[in-house]
């Protein structure tokens, strides 16, 4: 996979790009998303050196927060929008991340197969202060 910059539009060619994967193509994503975010984000995403910098401050519990949210939409195929980024970056900047993911399992019964669904999408904003 090819690595996109990381603005509005990079972030929408990425998830095409995942989403046109096979299922279990798509699951290892998933897992490597969600068991390393921060290197699977720098391998496949090109960052501005503020953005890299930025990435690297975040602490350990929410890398892993983001990784296992990444995960989840991408296995349900489900929209993930970043808002656009702000023109002249300053240092201080807070992230918000915002999702409305919900996943539905029916098992399969009566002859019918199993059903699984999911729903919502994932949004990333960037409040600069």
């Amino acid at each position: 996979m090819e690595k996109v910059a990381f603005t509005p539009e990079g972030v929408s060619a990425k998830t095409a790009e995942l989403y046109a994967l096979s299922d279990p193509e798509l699951c290892m994503e998933a897992r490597a998303v969600g068991s390393d975010f921060k290197s699977w984000f720098k391998n496949n995403f090109t960052l501005q050196p503020s953005q890299e910098e930025y990435l690297d401050e975040v602490p350990a519990s929410f890398l892993l927060f983001w990784g296992y949210l990444f995960g989840s939409s991408f296995i349900g195929r489900r929209p993930i929008a970043l808002a656009d980024l702000p023109d002249k970056p300053r240092r201080t900047k807070q992230g918000n991340t915002v999702t409305s993911i919900s996943g539905n399992y029916t098992p399969a019964q009566n002859g019918n197969p199993a059903i699984l669904e999911f729903t919502g999408e994932t949004q990333i904003v960037f409040i600069q202060d």
